[in-house]
């Protein structure tokens, strides 16, 4: 799996686990920070999202649109209910920063 969720003390951590890609983020991975996002625990206070391997994050992986098998309007579709469940959340988040990290304007 390329993201791995722990709880401890009130504490929600998603670790982008895919240091080979500088923790690119797959379809599959923004599906499952969505899931993520909206089933949080009652006793979830915070969000801590941490990449792997020194490299917060380098974006998107792009590369998989280029996939003849790959669906890519339900890719965008995912990508976009994942971020729009990080806007919606209703507690602090916090990005542990160190490395690579790429910004969405």
């Amino acid at each position: 799996m390329s993201v791995r969720v722990s709880r401890d003390a009130g504490v929600l951590t998603v670790l982008l686990d895919r240091p080979e890609k500088r923790n690119a983020v797959s379809i599959a991975m923004w599906a499952t920070l969505e899931t993520t996002l909206r089933n949080l625990d009652p006793e979830d206070e915070v969000l801590v999202v941490r990449g792997a391997g020194g490299a917060f994050s380098s974006g998107s992986d792009v590369r998989e649109f280029s996939d003849p098998a790959c669906d890519v309007r339900a890719g965008i579709e995912t990508t976009h209910r994942a971020i729009e469940s990080l806007a919606a959340l209703a507690i602090p988040s916090i990005a542990v920063v160190d490395g690579i990290a790429a910004a969405r304007r």
